[in-house]
């Protein structure tokens, strides 16, 4: 079984994390697909470390920098999440970022909503989080794309996970 986790993201993590993000097929699922550029990048970094209630890990495996998950709170116990996996990661990995995100989310941060915005267009993504348990809530525009958006309760998610494995 492949060892999966998420530890905070440093300074030291940034060029690599840069490097992924500026990566053709993970600017393509962005809102802003512009090249980060590295000054940029550091302000966003500072910026969000700032935030209290803004929480970026980098995800391992086998303690290898493998992917990004960042949680930003909304409301009182309610956050939205983004992600991205490294551009070389093995076939499967998704399901493992995505096991450790909401165990983060849901234990350790005490979240008890989780909601995140997928572009109409990402087959992927929005497979990904159905598979995850995610609700489809409804569709909106933001910056002239359409845009579903999903909302997973913490006690749908521990339901499903006491009835896995």
């Amino acid at each position: 079984m492949t060892a999966a986790s998420l530890r905070p993201l440093a300074s030291a993590d940034l060029d690599r994390v840069r490097h992924w993000r500026n990566h053709p097929r993970i600017r393509a699922a962005m809102y802003h697909q512009h090249e980060i550029q590295p000054d940029e990048h550091q302000r966003w970094f500072e910026s969000a470390n700032a935030d209290a209630g803004r929480h970026l890990y980098v995800f391992l495996l086998e303690d290898e920098p493998s992917g990004f998950v960042h949680f930003r709170a909304l409301a009182d116990g309610v956050a939205e999440w983004g992600f991205y996996l490294a551009p070389d990661v093995a076939k499967g990995s998704g399901r493992l970022l995505g096991e450790c995100a909401l165990q983060e989310a849901f234990q350790q941060l005490g979240y008890h909503t989780l909601q995140a915005e997928v572009r109409a267009d990402n087959e992927a993504s929005l497979r990904f989080h159905r598979r995850l348990g995610f609700v489809w809530e409804k569709r909106i525009e933001i910056e002239s794309l359409d845009v579903d958006c999903f909302r997973l309760k913490a006690d749908q998610w521990r339901e499903r996970v006491s009835h896995e494995c």
